[in-house]
């Protein structure tokens, strides 16, 4: 059964909402110096969990509520708790501060936040109608990744301020908290799920979802130590501070806000060879970074890095909803996403790793990403990751 027609502007503003805080955890990214230079006797793989670590709380929450959203749990029930916890962990650390392991604490509870938030894109994909959803999920990307430039950028100047100013910019919260309490639909065709069809389907996870949920996961482990990297390498080639560091990491999300509108529309020119292409983009982006010799260089290999990844996004979780049928999406994309926070997680320990074989951890991290990104981009250009059924249907349709 496909979702009608009827959803309402303001429903559909609120169901947008639920992706201000897609990239939630990256505002706190400028800070992460400060928080080196204010906590030196922590160490700075433990600092930059203040990143990684909401990624790694919100991944097993994602699958509990993928597992029973929209089927035993309403999914307004379920943003309205993400949205008190995302706002109540992420301004926590402006009272509660006196150790570091305080702030971790806010953001576990921030963490509990991002989880129950990740059912937005089962959200959308119940909400729409398939020949739309690759367009709201691009959309809603594209919303995450404007708020998250904002976040950046205002979070970086309130870094230079002070450490304590700078988790004042997680208030915005409270702006989608209100749109969800009073606009907030839920989806047609999963009202009451006791009651449809196939209430009793089984829910699984096919094999093709497994390729999408590990694509994610690279791509997060290898690549996420460009933003909790940025301010620490903005400063040891004498760029910046904070709020350098801040407009840099925000382009990232600008040049994902952008590939993001532009995803549904730039798929079908290149088809098959679009996932190849997101991955050829973001090794090239993190090449300019790496060579980079001034601000602009490397601000312009921060977009292409962000265009890479954030165009692919709304394509694989468009391709699980594909695979996986009505009943299993909000699992399957769930546990994609979730996957993609592991990695996010998963990153800092990769560039700790990498410090232990390598003087700087920092630079080995980005060849890392460079080669990972471009073996990747070969392999999905001789191996097509596609739906079966997308597949087909483009056949077909170029057969009329």
């Amino acid at each position: 059964m496909e979702q009608k027609n009827s959803l309402s502007i303001w429903n559909v503003v609120a169901i947008m909402s639920t992706f201000v805080f897609s990239v939630g955890m990256m505002a706190i990214n400028p800070a992460i110096q400060k928080l080196i230079e204010a906590y030196p006797e922590v160490r700075i793989s433990t600092i930059k969990m203040v990143s990684t670590l909401p990624s790694l709380i919100s991944s097993f929450v994602m699958m509990f509520v993928g597992a029973i959203v929209g089927r035993k749990i309403k999914y307004r029930t379920v943003l309205i708790l993400a949205m008190l916890c995302l706002l109540t962990g992420g301004m926590l650390p402006i009272v509660w501060n006196s150790t570091f392991y305080c702030i971790l604490g806010a953001r576990a509870i921030f963490g509990l936040g991002m989880g129950f938030s990740g059912c937005r894109n089962a959200l959308v994909i119940a909400s729409f109608q398939e020949n739309k959803r690759s367009k709201f999920l691009g959309l809603g990307v594209f919303v995450g990744n404007s708020c998250g430039v904002l976040l950046q950028i205002i979070a970086g100047w309130l870094a230079d301020i002070g450490l304590k100013q700078s988790f004042l910019v997680y208030a915005i919260a409270m702006l989608p908290l209100l749109l969800i309490l009073f606009f907030l639909k839920e989806p047609e065709n999963v009202q009451p799920a006791a009651k449809t069809h196939d209430a009793h389907e089984k829910v699984q996870i096919k094999p093709r979802v497994w390729l999408y949920i590990a694509i994610l996961f690279v791509w997060c482990t290898l690549g996420y130590s460009i933003m909790t990297n940025m301010s620490t390498y903005v400063q040891m080639c004498g760029f910046g501070e904070a709020g350098v560091s801040g407009t840099i990491l925000a382009l990232y999300t600008l040049g994902g806000a952008v590939a993001a509108v532009f995803s549904s529309k730039l798929y079908p020119v290149f088809k098959r060879m679009f996932i190849p292409l997101c991955f050829f983009v973001g090794a090239f982006g993190e090449l300019l970074v790496l060579i980079g010799a001034n601000i602009p260089m490397i601000a312009v290999g921060t977009a292409l890095a962000g265009a890479g990844y954030f165009c692919m996004q709304p394509q694989i979780f468009t391709f699980t909803g594909a695979v996986a049928g009505r009943t299993s999406t909000p699992l399957c994309t769930s546990i994609v996403l979730a996957a993609s926070q592991i990695g996010v997680f998963l990153s800092s320990y990769l560039c700790a790793g990498l410090g232990l074989a390598f003087d700087n951890a920092v630079v080995a991290t980005k060849y890392c990403a460079i080669i990972g990104f471009a073996v990747i981009g070969v392999l999905f250009t001789v191996y097509d990751i596609r739906p079966p059924k997308m597949i087909q249907a483009e056949k077909e349709a170029a057969g009329k």
